[in-house]
């Protein structure tokens, strides 16, 4: 097969309905879900080996990937979670060989980036918006990439994403918001495109790249896709879709390579569009002390002091509506499809944009 029919199927195996991401289910376990997608998976890798797609090592690879990820939860419900990472971290450290193959989409190391926190006292001091300081750890709760009482830093690409985390798209009373920039250049496992918009981007690539990447994302599937599964009932304590993320970003925190992780809002399929005003990130640190922040982080991030979400609401509402200012792109604002230049959000970042960006200290 030449790479252009190589490509060819790659592309039309990764737009399949059974690739699609966040996955969504009801009547089985989080384990059961893992396990019935990655034979179906298996199943597809065994049928592009038989096209010349994958090599045997590469089918023999993803099988143990399949395998790891399904024995690495078992003992994790087992009461073993320390087992439980280091069955996974072997699959992981073979698949890392691939994080940096995701070149298809935008790799700045410089975007704007920006988080926001509800606080009913006024927020001024930009530590406020940091990563929670290390003597109070105890606010950490466990979150998809959250580990209980380990701080990270949490960012998102859009003001609009991190309202959509937050849960507070509706309700901004009470919100702050400081924008961050990555100045230093920061290394990251970019989960944050899902195969369907992956295969879209791809063709304003070349071939080789496009096979390539493609074929990357393919390959770390199974581990992508165990991380990106919706939240069955978000009111229990315990929730099984966080266990593999978890444990992806314990392989971050001693990595000395990747700093974070780049993931795709899992609450909604509404970011296919424009997936790009999705995007969040994670940041875990890098080292632990009694009290304070990560000079790690510190050092590579510069930020704005934090400003109510609503400062300069009144001033927008002053301005027509056609400045298009800020980045392309539709969200689904409380169902409305609208251009994001348009909105209140994009006219906020670009204010936030000329205010003062410095250190935490």
């Amino acid at each position: 097969m030449t790479i252009e029919d190589r490509l060819k199927t790659l592309r039309e195996e990764l737009v399949k309905k059974e690739f699609d991401l966040p996955i969504t289910y009801t009547n089985i376990s989080y384990k059961e879900l893992v396990k019935t997608k990655n034979l179906s998976y298996m199943e597809g890798a065994r049928q592009l080996k038989l096209k010349h797609v994958l090599s045997d090592a590469e089918v023999n690879m993803v099988n143990k990937v399949c395998e790891a990820i399904e024995s690495s939860l078992h003992n994790y419900y087992d009461g073993f979670p320390s087992e439980a990472y280091q069955l996974l971290k072997p699959a992981i450290d073979q698949l890392s060989c691939y994080f940096d193959s995701f070149y298809l989409f935008n790799r700045n190391r410089d975007p704007r980036l920006y988080r926001i926190r509800r606080d009913k006292t006024p927020l001024t001091n930009k530590k406020d918006l940091f990563h929670i300081p290390f003597e109070e750890r105890t606010l950490v709760s466990t979150q998809r990439y959250s580990i209980p009482g380990f701080p990270c830093l949490y960012l998102g690409s859009s003001v609009y994403a991190c309202l959509e985390e937050l849960r507070t798209v509706s309700n901004t009373q009470h919100v702050y918001v400081s924008s961050f920039r990555n100045d230093r250049g920061m290394n990251f496992i970019d989960l944050g495109y899902p195969p369907r918009v992956a295969t879209k981007a791809s063709y304003k690539k070349s071939d080789t790249e496009s096979y390539d990447a493609l074929k990357a994302l393919y390959l770390c599937w199974p581990l992508m896709a165990a991380c990106s599964v919706q939240v069955k009932d978000d009111a229990r304590p315990f929730k099984p879709e966080y266990i593999i993320p978890q444990l992806l970003l314990q392989w971050v925190r001693n990595s000395t390579h990747f700093n974070g992780i780049r993931y795709f809002t899992s609450r909604s399929n509404s970011y296919v569009q424009s997936v790009h005003l999705y995007q969040n990130y994670v940041f875990p640190i890098k080292e632990n002390k009694e009290y304070g922040y990560c000079d790690n982080l510190v050092e590579h991030f510069t930020l704005t002091d934090p400003i109510s979400f609503d400062q300069y609401r009144s001033d927008y509402n002053k301005e027509p509506k056609n400045f298009g200012m800020g980045r392309k792109g539709t969200i689904d604002d409380s169902g409305i499809q609208t251009d994001y230049r348009l909105t209140y959000y994009s006219y906020l970042e670009e204010k936030l944009a000329e205010i003062n960006y410095s250190t935490l200290y």
